[in-house]
């Protein structure tokens, strides 16, 4: 689909010619399935919490959708200098306000994940996964410029340390969530299969870890196995 002709150089055109449009749709379509799903849930939650406007989270949900959407068009039009920087930025900041949850952290059914800012939290687990994702990548791709240098060392050091503060939140499901993006970074890198199979190896004994010492991540996955068993709300 041409929209811009060939001879505009505008930054909008040159937009539009390099951003991968699958990408942008699929998640723009995730948006909208978000606010469908907001319209059949938001009006029972709103009455069961006891606010007048039905529609409360649904507005809601729109609010953040469309602060989604500016998020999206703006980040996307960064180049590859810019996105690392913006990315190391944001993990500096998140990594701090993440070890600042121990100690000031909203807690809520028993995991401390949340900041209390204003009438709302905010979770920084949730900027940390790509800026974490993103500084990985910059880092192993050094390994064609400076082969020499520690590069997979010092990747894995930062996301050793990012997981670390997510188990004592605890957060189990983002610390699978970034060690599955993370082992796909390392894996698409090139680097050699015996780190893959080191990351497996070493999730699959965290994971029966955390099954054995964890009473709520055993409730879940039992519940997972065995679903008319347990409460699977």
């Amino acid at each position: 689909m041409q929209i811009f002709r060939r001879s505009d150089a505008s930054p909008l055109a040159e937009w539009w010619r390099t951003v991968d449009k699958g990408l942008i749709a699929a998640i723009l379509m995730l948006l909208a399935a978000g606010l469908v799903l907001s319209l059949a849930a938001g009006p029972a939650a709103a009455s069961r919490l006891g606010y007048d406007d039905p529609f409360y989270f649904v507005y809601r949900q729109a609010g953040f959708a469309i602060a989604a959407a500016v998020v999206l068009f703006a980040s996307s039009l960064f180049d590859e200098v810019w996105a690392r920087r913006v990315c190391a930025v944001l993990f500096v900041i998140c990594f701090v306000m993440m070890a600042l949850l121990l100690l000031i952290g909203h807690e809520a059914k028993g995991a401390t994940r949340w900041l209390r800012i204003g009438g709302s939290t905010f979770q920084p687990s949730e900027i940390i996964k790509p800026a974490l994702i993103v500084l990985s990548a910059w880092l192993l791709a050094q390994r064609d410029r400076f082969p020499a240098g520690p590069w997979a060392p010092i990747a894995f050091a930062f996301y050793a340390v990012t997981v670390g503060l997510l188990l004592l939140q605890p957060d189990v499901g983002q610390a699978a969530l970034l060690s599955a993006g993370f082992i796909i970074v390392f894996f698409v890198a090139g680097l050699p299969w015996i780190w893959t199979a080191s990351f497996m190896v070493g999730g699959a004994g965290l994971g029966w870890g955390l099954y054995a010492l964890l009473p709520h991540v055993r409730q879940r996955v039992n519940a997972f196995l065995n679903p008319t068993e347990y409460d699977t709300y």
